[in-house]
């Protein structure tokens, strides 16, 4: 389930280098609009609720001044693209980062080191929406620019492209990939705690989401953050590192522990509290991780408490149907079937998918992670029908991406093809198999074999129980082959349970 990663130290060094190196944030008394610095500085601290109004009055009048400076014009256009994401509003948001990017590419005397960690901003926003291929763009530009790096500075700047780089390669499967772009980040990034912290965690998420097995209630993807507003923007909690460094260890707890206690979650919470207003949208993050983990515990009402005040604080903020809004929407529908409040639960689904469908591009990954949640959701129902239908929608942009999410996408089709065998639909459960081979042919990243071999095995139940035993004799022969490739490599095969 969706896409931002646990390297969100680095996007907070990315953001607050890009905004705030040479000047470039303190813009109002050059622009004589005052109101807007004051405005921008209480984003930084999550205070959005009440404010887009006056913001978008701002920027309007910002984007007029034929004085702009670029580092200015820049500033003004990754705010709009920000928020426009956050908003939901995608075409715009994409429209903005284009429009900073090309600021970039007008400047004149602004230094490679500055041009770079403007770039590493715009990655961060494009990861945010989905939008992966326009972010690794950005990062391989933004290395390229400061290949030899000279000083700290362009060190630092040239370790956070390659850290979120390395996240992103992680999040596609490509693992090898991965721990060289993290391992090179190690080698160049300044003596900080802040920043070893970061790549540490980094570290770990790699070897996470290698080893990772899938589970049918795989509630707390590692990807849920990419929907939710890094934590970031914080400058007391960056300056004193206590809040990100807890929140990066609760993002992994969260994801990828089957039953965490949720110490880490609440720690993190309890630290964005003390710093951050009581209304402030940084506390949805820690909340989001929160209930997850209460999920994955079995601790439902507690699990529900945190998504809806996290979805109270997205709504006040940017209203129904933002970006995050629509994440936890599609959990909170979830939760809502396992509570036994089932009619609400599809009628929150219902909504989350409508606004989905027409606030993202038919190939958005943000879209194809709400259409699995909807295809869980009426497989719980028993309509395996559209269940199917749904995942069949989804799977291939999963697949795309590869990496965790590809493995989920596949994995869910084969329960499916389960479902359809309990239900004495063999014909079309081997159909579905065969659909989850070739996505597996087509899977970005490295293999996953510990997902093939439960594929083959239910193939190879179904060809048996057709009466087509040669056919089923070749699928045990696959089998095999992958068996000792997996023992060969030291890997432990899975039960397919």
């Amino acid at each position: 389930m969706n896409t931002m990663r646990s390297n969100s130290l680095l996007l907070v060094l990315a953001i607050v280098v890009a905004l705030s190196a040479g000047g470039c944030a303190t813009f109002g008394e050059n622009s004589g609009i005052g109101g807007w610095a004051a405005l921008v500085e209480g984003f930084e601290d999550g205070e959005f609720e009440g404010a887009l109004d006056s913001f978008d009055e701002f920027a309007r009048a910002r984007l007029a001044e034929a004085s702009l400076a670029e580092g200015e014009q820049f500033a003004t256009h990754y705010w709009l693209a920000r928020v426009r994401g956050l908003q939901a509003r995608f075409d715009d948001a994409r429209t903005h980062r284009t429009e900073a990017a090309e600021t970039l590419v007008r400047g004149r005397g602004t230094p490679p080191g500055m041009i770079a960690a403007r770039l590493n901003a715009l990655a961060h926003l494009a990861n945010a929406d989905g939008e992966y291929a326009e972010a690794e763009g950005y990062l391989l530009r933004a290395v390229d620019l400061i290949s030899d790096p000279v000083g700290g500075f362009e060190r630092l700047v040239k370790a956070v492209s390659l850290g979120i780089l390395s996240g992103n390669m992680a999040m596609h499967g490509e693992y090898y990939r991965a721990r060289e772009l993290a391992a090179e980040a190690s080698r160049l990034a300044p003596e900080d705690a802040i920043v070893e912290g970061s790549l540490d965690l980094l570290m770990s998420e790699i070897i996470l989401r290698e080893g990772r097995k899938a589970t049918r209630n795989d509630h707390a993807s590692v990807e849920m953050h990419r929907r939710v507003e890094p934590g970031a923007l914080l400058r007391r909690s960056w300056i004193a590192g206590e809040c990100e460094l807890d929140l990066g260890a609760a993002r992994l707890t969260g994801a990828t522990e089957t039953n965490p206690p949720c110490v880490r979650q609440e720690r993190a919470l309890a630290c964005l509290r003390r710093l951050a207003d009581r209304r402030s949208f940084l506390l949805v993050e820690p909340l989001v991780a929160l209930g997850a983990c209460r999920y994955n515990t079995a601790d439902f009402a507690a699990s529900w408490a945190a998504y809806q005040e996290a979805q109270e604080l997205t709504e006040a903020a940017f209203g129904c149907g933002a970006r995050t809004w629509l994440a936890i929407e599609t959990r909170v529908a979830l939760l809502a079937f396992e509570m036994g409040r089932k009619e609400e639960a599809r009628r929150r689904m219902e909504m989350a998918c409508g606004l989905s469908r027409r606030r993202m591009s038919p190939g958005s990954a943000l879209l194809a992670d709400v259409l699995r949640s909807d295809s869980m959701l009426s497989q719980w129902e028993g309509r395996i029908d559209r269940s199917v239908e749904l995942a069949k929608e989804c799977s291939p942009v999963a697949v795309g991406v590869g990496g965790l999410m590809g493995r989920e996408a596949i994995t869910w089709m084969r329960w499916l093809a389960e479902d359809l065998r309990r239900r004495g639909r063999a014909a079309e459960a081997l159909a579905l198999t065969a659909e989850a081979l070739g996505m597996l042919k087509a899977l970005r990243g490295e293999p996953a074999p510990e997902v093939e071999t439960c594929v083959l095995d239910l193939r190879g139940r179904l060809l048996t129980e057709l009466g087509r035993p040669e056919e089923a004799g070749r699928v045990a022969a696959r089998r095999s082959e992958v068996h000792n490739g997996m023992e060969t490599l030291g890997l432990p095969i899975p039960s397919c349970d």
